[in-house]
This record gives structure tokens, sequence and C-alpha cells, in this order.
């Protein structure tokens, strides 16, 4: 939990002082180094499918890598850290109408009024700070994160998680790494 929430809590700092997709890179490098030695450390069962692989990258791509690429990104142009926390914190929104379109989840009527609520109260917000210079591709870089947050868990919730922890931990920094890497060297 510590190693999550430390990206969100220092990006405001990091990305004033650093390039957002290098601080990202360096952050994921660590933190699969330290997760793969985990793995090797912990692990009985040290075997790895392709298809678990497969997987695993793709939750890190999405919840890790565009996840947080857009929210860092999103703050060096120029939206406050607040208004992106607000943003992302919609989460759990799209993820419940993402889930009853491709997980075939039920909603109940309360549900649905709940989401219609959120989404309001969250425009009234981000129409006030467009006003105040929200730029177009900081907001969409915001929404990209948020996007690929919710999709990410509904890969993750539509996969059968076969691997340790540890495992899928490192696999998905390891798979951020590299985005983030080819990332750094676009901007």
């Amino acid at each position: 939990m510590t190693l999550w929430s430390s990206a969100f809590i220092t990006s405001k700092i990091i990305v004033d002082n650093a390039s957002p997709f290098i601080s990202l890179f360096l952050r994921f490098a660590i933190v699969g180094l330290i997760f793969f030695i985990s793995f090797l450390y912990f692990s009985k069962n040290k075997v790895i499918s392709i298809r678990a692989f497969y997987n695993a990258s793709i939750s890190g791509l999405l919840f890790h890598g565009f996840y947080l690429g857009g929210v860092f990104y999103a703050l060096s142009n120029g939206i406050s850290a607040s208004l992106i926390a607000l943003i992302v914190s919609l989460q759990p929104i799209l993820t419940s109408i993402l889930a009853k379109v491709y997980l075939n989840e039920q909603l109940s009527l309360f549900q649905w009024l709940g989401i219609f609520l959120g989404f309001c109260g969250a425009f009234i917000i981000i129409l006030s700070d467009i006003k105040e210079g929200l730029t177009l591709l900081a907001f969409t870089s915001s929404l990209i994160g948020l996007i690929s947050s919710s999709l990410g868990i509904i890969w993750q919730k539509k996969i059968v998680d076969e691997l340790p922890l540890s495992a899928n931990n490192f696999i998905q920094a390891f798979s951020a790494v590299s985005y983030t890497h080819l990332r750094a060297h676009e901007t």
C-alpha cells in the first residue's frame, strides 16, 4: 500500500522538478526490482505462463503506465492536484458502468442514481475549473488516467489470476517501466 499511495502523494512535487515519465520510469524500475526480489525469495512456484505474463502486463500498462502517466502528465501541464484527484476519484463510478457493460453486473436503480449524482457533482466542479484556465491537454490526460484505471480493474476482474501477488506486481511494474521509458524519450 505504501508503494502504491506514494506516487499520488508526491506527484505534484515530482512533476514540478522532473519529467513526469522519467520520474515514473525510475519509480517503477525500483518497485519492479523490489517485487522481483520478493517473488524470487518468497514464491514456491517460479513458473509464469505466457498467458499470465500477458494478462499481468496489460494490467500493469493500464493501472500504472496509463493511469499514473495520465495523472503525472496532466499535473505537468497545469491541472491542479485537487482537480486531478477529483477526476480520478470518479473511477468507482466509471468502473460500475463498465462492469455493467463488460461483466454483465447488475446495478440497482439506487446505484444508478448514485452514479448520476456523482457525475453531476464532479461535472459542476470541473466546469468551474475549466473557466479558470484548465487546458484541454491536461484535462484529456486526466481522463486517460481515469479510463485506464477503470479498464485495468475490469481487465483484472475478467481474467483468472493464477500468479502470486509478488509475480503479478513485478510484471505490472516492469510493463509500466517499458511504457514510461518510451514516453520519456518522446517528450
